[in-house]
């Protein structure tokens, strides 16, 4: 069975307009709800499972009866260390996930090689117009792109910065630090309660060791991250269109799916700030 993971998910309205999102009161088609995790539409990248088991890493000396029991991921007394090795995670510019895959979910169109920040420009036109067919307003198309890739480029800098802490100077992070930031250890929190069997010592498990091993992902696993974009209803240009109207913010899902399955690719953007002169110092597509 394969699990679902979720980081950083602060997330408590999805500002749909059926009703408050805070109260679970999430009854339109616009809104999906997952217990507490609130989103508007799902944008996936495929990533390495190989690659992502180096990244997120744990070492113990809690392993008995070829088991890790979940008391050792809560006492502070337990001899855990979380680690990241941070150096490994690949380049993932969130806005580049994409929106016409099978796994994607409420794209506001299913062209090809249609990516979030594609789709939040057809979200703003669709709102503002009344149907995303309307984009020859936007005359400077491009520049919107661009400008919604910097949120992207932004995002990925914190994220980066949090697993740079999660290193912590490859010493790690043990028991001590229960904040979600501590992220192998939530992993591993998922894990216990949702898939408790891979904490056994086995072929999908552990390993029976002192040394550091991978955080038991399989094929399938999905991580996920919420990305918030919300229109800038000041802008001039976007002022004169809009009729008063308030553009809600859309909250996107971002689906890290896991596999080894070299034929699960993701699509490459037609359109970057890694192709042009002012860059603004990007030098990849932020596609893993």
């Amino acid at each position: 069975m394969s699990c679902n993971f979720y980081i950083d998910m602060d997330i408590s309205c999805c500002d749909c307009s059926c009703g408050d999102c805070s109260n679970n009161d999430c009854s339109c088609n616009d809104c999906s709800c997952n217990g507490t995790i609130h989103y508007n539409a799902a944008g996936i990248f495929y990533v390495s499972l190989s690659n992502f088991r180096n990244v997120f890493q744990f070492k113990t000396n809690e392993i008995s009866n070829n088991t890790l029991s979940s008391n050792s991921l809560h006492y502070t007394s337990s001899d855990m260390k979380y680690h990241v090795n941070n150096n490994l995670y690949p380049s993932i510019n969130l806005v580049h996930a994409m929106m016409n895959d099978i796994n994607s979910e409420n794209a506001i169109s299913t062209y090809s090689n249609e990516m979030i920040k594609n789709d939040f420009l057809r979200y703003i036109t669709k709102e503002y117009f009344g149907t995303y067919n309307a984009m020859a307003f936007f005359r400077n198309r491009k520049d919107y792109l661009y400008h919604i890739e910097k949120i992207g480029w932004s995002q990925k800098i914190i994220f980066e910065n949090i697993l740079n802490g999660c290193y912590n100077s490859g010493i790690g992070l043990n028991n001590y630090v229960k904040i979600s930031n501590n992220i192998s250890r939530e992993l591993l929190l998922v894990i216990d309660e949702f898939a408790s069997e891979r904490l056994d010592v086995s072929f999908n498990g552990i390993m029976d060791t002192s040394a550091s091993q991978p955080v038991p992902f399989l094929e399938g696993d999905i991580i996920n991250m919420v990305v918030k974009m919300q229109p800038n209803n000041n802008n001039p240009l976007i002022n004169s269109l809009r009729n008063g109207v308030e553009i809600k913010s859309r909250y996107y899902l971002v689906k890290l799916i896991l596999t080894n399955d070299s034929n699960k690719t993701n699509i490459i953007p037609s359109l970057t700030l890694s192709d042009i002169s002012n860059n603004q110092g990007v030098t990849d597509d932020g596609v893993p």
